[in-house]
């Protein structure tokens, strides 16, 4: 789980914005 590794070396907050983005970028490909 490399996210998860990325989470905890740049905090949370990081961990989050990075889910959003993958996210868009899913809901961009599917369009």
């Amino acid at each position: 789980m490399t996210v998860i590794k990325i989470a905890q070396s740049q905090g949370s907050i990081s961990f989050f914005s990075t889910i959003s983005t993958i996210q868009n970028i899913d809901h961009a490909q599917h369009i």
